[in-house]
């Protein structure tokens, strides 16, 4: 698929999804997007990253093979990511780098 843009129903209110380029499996719900994926959520929220899935089913997203990305705190790398988007946990392993910018934790 290209041009993805779709809406998913977080617990905190609807989030927007949006990539170029992607593949649709309808048979485990799971978007894979090579490129860029741009995740932003009603209440200000936000998550881009490359080289990842999104999984419908369970409102998160996994990426292996290098990931890297940017958080409303600041930008992430690592070799893996796991995101629970309705709780709003983001897990790095491997190689785990996080540059938190000044001021935005308060």
């Amino acid at each position: 698929m290209t041009d993805l843009s779709g809406a998913i129903r977080l617990n905190d209110g609807p989030a927007t999804i949006v990539a170029k380029d992607s593949a649709y499996n309808m048979d485990t719900e799971k978007v894979a997007v090579p490129g860029l994926v741009q995740v932003k959520s009603a209440g200000g929220y936000s998550i881009d990253a490359t080289n990842v899935a999104v999984d419908l089913k369970t409102r998160s997203l996994i990426g292996q093979n290098g990931v890297n990305g940017t958080l409303n705190i600041g930008t992430f790398s690592a070799n893996q990511l796991t995101a629970d988007l309705d709780k709003r946990i983001v897990r790095l392993q491997g190689n785990a780098r996080l540059r938190i910018n000044q001021g935005v934790i308060k």
